[in-house]
């Protein structure tokens, strides 16, 4: 979360809390009135009706999806027209994800050198969000959706939170690396109200073992539905927590993403907490999205993209195999 240009974080860094607090609400305001739009209810009932129908059912509307996809990427995208017609691929040729290898690797050097031949020319590029992924994996890069495909990844966020008895409205927190608090700051609050959302947005650059005290404080005050975050910042909460024999903050679920959650961390969340974790993997891209149930199974989302595990290669690997994973949004 950064709250636009650099002069505007600056006036919000030297600002008073207070002032923090009322500038977070704000920001959420406008964030709320793009993320949950009217596209954002209908998907979000269709995701419920759906979660119930059979693989094959999945399978069918997926392939769909697939293909007009395809075809709109041909008819639409030049990237993909001059790519398709220089393999002498038809867009007819691409059914199912079983086709997919017939495609070339879509590569993150493509996006910085042909990034304007890869948008459509029938979305007007003014009315796109525009997004920079985090780096993690070499140089960040720019990335524009639609406004239906961003809310159409807050109503799938929001069906795995309901997997936890979340419903929009409760209160939750979350501890991640939103900069709410300047890092030059030494003393609390380490956190900011966004009353828009009913949401306590902590700082995961401050937690060190003297501030714990407050965060576990600001959390029992709070009494949060719902914590979603990194896995690293909420463990070193719980491993307080228990340390402490502190057993008064009792969320219905935790909610980790954006980092590798290892099995120790879940079990001490999960016995600091009294709740089941429930993970998330997703993308800034919006290209692959798995999700967590209550019984501890990882499902991709199959009417959201297509997920590929393969070698470097791009060869597929065995079951329980490692391999890379390659995603395929379908929206």
């Amino acid at each position: 979360m950064a709250y636009g240009n650099r002069l505007t974080q600056w006036i919000y860094e030297h600002s008073p809390v207070l002032f923090q607090n009322l500038f977070t609400t704000y920001w959420g305001w406008k964030v709320r009135r793009r993320r949950y739009g009217r596209y954002f209810v209908e998907y979000f009932r269709f995701l419920q009706e759906c979660q119930w129908y059979d693989e094959k059912e999945l399978r069918e509307l997926q392939h769909e999806k697939l293909h007009k996809l395809i075809k709109y990427s041909y008819e639409s995208v030049p990237y993909y027209r001059e790519l398709f017609d220089k393999i002498k691929l038809k867009s007819s040729d691409i059914r199912t994800v079983e086709d997919l290898p017939k495609i070339p690797i879509f590569e993150k050097d493509i996006v910085r050198k042909r990034w304007k031949d890869l948008l459509s020319k029938a979305y007007p590029r003014n009315k796109s969000i525009i997004y920079h992924t985090s780096g993690t994996t070499g140089k960040s890069i720019m990335v524009y959706v639609t406004r239906n495909c961003y809310e159409r990844e807050y109503a799938l966020r929001w069906m795995h939170y309901s997997w936890g008895g979340i419903k929009r409205g409760e209160r939750f927190a979350t501890i991640a690396g939103h900069p709410v608090a300047p890092i030059s700051q030494t003393k609390p609050p380490f956190w900011r109200h966004n009353l828009a959302e009913n949401q306590l947005i902590f700082s995961s650059q401050h937690i060190s073992r003297d501030t714990l005290p407050h965060y576990i404080e600001a959390l029992r005050r709070f009494q949060p539905a719902m914590i979603h975050g990194y896995p690293s910042s909420i463990y070193l909460i719980a491993h307080y927590l228990a340390e402490n024999n502190i057993s008064d903050i009792r969320p219905k679920g935790v909610f980790t993403s954006s980092e590798t959650l290892l099995n120790f961390q879940r079990k001490i969340i999960e016995e600091a907490f009294g709740c089941k974790v429930f993970n998330y993997y997703g993308n800034t891209e919006m290209v692959a999205h798995a999700t967590e149930c209550e019984l501890g199974g990882m499902h991709v989302q199959l009417l959201h993209s297509m997920m590929e595990i393969t070698d470097e290669k791009g060869n597929p690997v065995g079951e329980g195999e490692e391999g890379i994973i390659i995603g395929t949004g379908l929206d």
